[in-house]
């Protein structure tokens, strides 16, 4: 795939848990979050 070439749309999830802190997720999602043509979603059993 060349440069020119659009490349395809990228979903990521981040599982949260009971008693995570923000440290666990902080990082990887703003890593994620600088990807281009990238979706990032946080992910949760229950609100």
């Amino acid at each position: 795939m060349s440069s020119r070439e659009k490349t395809p749309p990228i979903s990521k999830g981040i599982v949260l848990f009971p008693n995570v802190t923000q440290l666990d997720f902080t990082g990887p999602y703003e890593v994620f979050s600088k990807l281009p043509n990238t979706s990032l979603y946080l992910l949760v059993e229950t609100l």
